[in-house]
């Protein structure tokens, strides 16, 4: 089973990027070999360009049972006809619980070489932040921030404990924040030497983003 699951994300991660599309929306069918969509999530820049991620349920005859769904992040351009061209895509990755216990929950844009993709995590409840730019002419996977929320016994009306976490890939400096009823009870500091990212080679949940 593992095998054909390998060579179902070779066959998704080979596919020619020349073709033009009339719409985002043929654009995603396309992505997904028309898969049934789970979440997707699009933004427009000033420019036109688009930048946004796409989730989807892999087939029933190929999927690994701990990992029904893939995802993936992308990036096209508006071409003067109003058609649109792939510039990049990661790798479509799994590692997505069942349940939907996962799910995309927006594309923000900062700018023309800055965006992030939010994961809308339920268990434990928080969200997971991307963080893509452009850097040298590349785009990076460029840092990660986390906000997780676990119930507390003596905070039945609250969060209880939260966790907060940022890495920024770049300069390899991490911060792990706890708080305990909206209270800040530990902090910490690492720093950790990164290599490049490359954004189509971008994974959600691979072990290689955590710092040593």
């Amino acid at each position: 089973m593992k095998h054909f699951f390998a060579l179902f994300i070779l066959l998704f991660s080979n596919w020619a990027t020349a073709e033009t599309f009339t719409t985002v929306e043929a654009y995603l069918e396309h992505l997904t070999n028309g898969q049934p969509i789970v979440s997707s999530s699009f933004e427009f820049s000033r420019s036109g360009n688009v930048f946004g991620a796409v989730q989807w349920r892999i087939p029933a005859n190929i999927s690994d049972e701990m990992s029904p769904y893939l995802a993936s992040v992308f990036i096209l351009e508006k071409l003067k006809n109003n058609n649109f061209k792939e510039v990049i895509r990661s790798i479509p990755s799994g590692g997505f619980s069942g349940g939907n216990l996962q799910v995309l929950d927006g594309v923000e844009i900062k700018s023309d070489s800055s965006f992030s993709v939010n994961l809308h995590n339920f268990v434990p409840l928080g969200v997971i932040t991307y963080r893509f730019a452009l850097i040298d002419q590349s785009w990076r996977f460029s840092g990660r921030d986390e906000h997780f929320c676990f119930y507390d016994k003596e905070d039945e009306d609250g969060c209880g404990i939260e966790e907060k976490r940022s890495i920024n890939f770049l300069t390899g400096n991490a911060i792990e924040d706890k708080f305990r009823s909206d209270n800040l009870i530990s902090t910490k500091n690492s720093k950790t030497k990164f290599p490049d990212f490359p954004l189509n080679e971008f994974k959600f949940f691979d072990e290689k983003y955590e710092p040593l």
